[in-house]
């Protein structure tokens, strides 16, 4: 499944899972596609299949899987679409039973074309509060009293980021993966075990396959977190522009060797070197290779930023540019950044 340019939505229906009150809602009917729903629909679609934070998975146990068996159906015969969303609702909802603490939501399924090929989208609709204005009865004659009124039930906008969404393939095409999958949780409370992986685990019954583009985002993940650790402002600005030097390019690269050309011999830092790949092997990085995805590369590292106590922001937008930029340190920890050889815009 590539990253697909148009989204034209064929069929869509929408279920009730109400966790909190134990009730399953599953509709009858299909949506009428008006000009608002293929918008709506539309823009949910193609926002959550470029979420920087999507990945692709495989289904396991592909015989007994409950979610491939009924998008497949669909695929097979188009007169399945509306029971199979059900099949899917009520497996969706028998899962989110067994915590009370899993949001309730509604469950959209809707039958797509991406660039002229099918696919079917699950998309789990999370609950907004939204407020709006209601009459109420005034004491005075003649006399008019708004209120503001809480309404709980109301569906994410458009624009709005969904936590979790699954886009999945005809059976015929799909090769190194089965489905795209977002599975992002929304607060805290989520991070706990049972509920974090309700959705992807035991809803979906699937494995993550690991790409090019998911390691190199680890990767510069990873390396960040430790520069911004580990490092100094001023060579942690150093770090950041070998790596993007080393990353923006299409080829191998192993990450013992992206190491040795972030602490060469020459390097101020190179007695840092051991530290920072004990980092890596404790995440578990350390002795993987993998083709560089120049996007994702271009993309996380297009630019430096860091923040003052004071609130002041240092931003360098192409690091191909931060040796322009020096940061030194007193001994009381205070800094002074000093930018060099530049032509200020008027």
């Amino acid at each position: 499944m590539q990253p697909i340019v148009n989204c034209l939505p064929r069929r869509a229906i929408i279920h009730v899972l109400d966790n909190s009150a134990n009730a399953l809602i599953t509709s009858d009917y299909e949506l009428d596609i008006t000009f608002d729903v293929e918008e709506y629909l539309k823009k949910h679609i193609m926002r959550t299949l470029h979420d920087d934070r999507s990945r692709v998975a495989r289904f396991q146990a592909a015989e007994t899987n409950i979610v491939r068996n009924a998008c497949h159906a669909i695929f097979r015969d188009p007169a399945q679409f509306v029971p199979q969303s059900k099949v899917i609702a009520q497996h969706l909802f028998t899962v989110m039973s067994a915590n009370k603490s899993i949001s309730s939501a509604d469950l959209l399924v809707c039958l797509y074309e991406g660039d002229e090929q099918p696919y079917l989208a699950i998309l789990k609709l999370d609950y907004n509060d939204t407020y709006i204005h209601d009459f109420a009865a005034a004491t005075e004659h003649d006399a008019i009293k708004l209120v503001l009124k809480k309404g709980t039930n109301s569906l994410p906008h458009p624009n709005q980021k969904l936590q979790k969404a699954v886009f999945v393939q005809p059976e015929q095409r799909a090769a190194a993966f089965d489905f795209v999958v977002l599975d992002k949780q929304s607060n805290a409370k989520d991070t706990e075990e049972d509920i974090a992986h309700y959705f992807f685990k035991l809803f979906l019954n699937a494995a993550m396959v690991v790409r090019d583009r998911d390691k190199t985002a680890e990767f510069i993940d990873l390396t960040r977190k430790w520069i911004d650790q580990a490092i100094e402002p001023n060579e942690a600005i150093q770090l950041v522009s070998i790596i993007g030097n080393n990353l923006i390019r299409e080829e191998p690269v192993e990450a013992r060797e992206l190491s040795n050309n972030m602490f060469g011999p020459a390097s101020p830092l190179r007695a840092r070197k051991t530290e920072y790949e004990s980092y890596l092997t404790e995440q578990g990085f350390a002795d993987q290779d993998f083709s560089v995805d120049p996007e994702v590369a271009q993309k996380q590292l297009k630019r430096l930023k860091w923040i003052t106590e004071e609130g002041i922001e240092i931003i360098i937008k192409n690091p191909a540019h931060a040796d322009k930029v020096s940061i030194a340190t007193d001994q009381a920890g205070n800094s002074s950044v000093i930018i060099k050889n530049v032509n200020i815009k008027p």
